[in-house]
């Protein structure tokens, strides 16, 4: 009887182990595309009809949405949450730090659901300084761990000039721009291409085309 009670024991270890959340960096559609000290830049992309692997959250996270589709959450043990539709260049921010999360995710729409996430690696002690004032720039979110700008520009428009107090990453939504941060110039083109902008170093972002462009700005605190 003993040893039956051990083997069950055992058993029941490897099932719960088995079942345990992995962290949001193995799941396979979570890719890790940046990584330093303060920060990390996570390119979520999930084709119609995937379902996550359950994993689990410890890090503010803010995301914006690049492609959108109507997915839906659950949590472990319990239902699917409602379908909800997100739109292009739409943020969100969830707070994990102190309070770990996990969940499974699921693309229920027909076209690929993607998202550029910024982690912010602080756990406590954020910054309370003011918010960022800027031409053509406006604070589309806020929470604990970051400020979420929308830098919009309309055809022909100046470019857009600023210092952020805290590491940034600039994400493209709309348009072509050329962006540049101190000696670093770069072209984003396509949707959902980013620069990383220091803290206190004036970076740029100007229109290319006779299109409007829009810049999503993910500041850390």
């Amino acid at each position: 009887m003993r040893t039956s009670l051990i083997a069950l024991a055992v058993l029941s270890s490897c099932t719960i182990n088995a079942q345990a959340p992995i962290p949001v960096d193995r799941e396979p559609r979570h890719r890790v595309v940046f990584t330093d000290s303060e920060l990390r830049v996570i390119d979520v992309n999930l084709p119609p009809g995937y379902t996550s692997l359950e994993h689990s959250h410890s890090h503010d996270i803010a995301t914006v949405c690049i492609e959108p589709s109507r997915t839906r959450t659950r949590e472990p043990g319990e239902d699917w949450g409602k379908a909800r539709p997100r739109a292009v260049g739409a943020p969100n921010v969830t707070d994990y730090a102190g309070k770990a999360g996990a969940h499974t995710l699921q693309n229920l729409g027909t076209g690929p659901y993607r998202l550029i996430a910024v982690e912010n690696r602080r756990t406590s002690g954020w910054s309370e300084g003011p918010p960022l004032a800027a031409p053509a720039t406006t604070l589309a979110r806020e929470s604990r761990a970051f400020r979420v700008y929308d830098v919009a520009l309309t055809p022909g428009a100046a470019p857009a000039t600023h210092v952020h107090a805290a590491p940034t990453i600039a994400i493209l939504i709309e348009g072509s721009v050329s962006a540049s941060s101190g000696e670093s110039a770069k072209r984003l083109r396509a949707p959902g291409e980013w620069l990383q902008v220091p803290a206190g170093q004036p970076h740029t972002i100007g229109g290319v085309g006779s299109a409007g462009v829009r810049v999503t700005e993910i500041e850390l605190r």
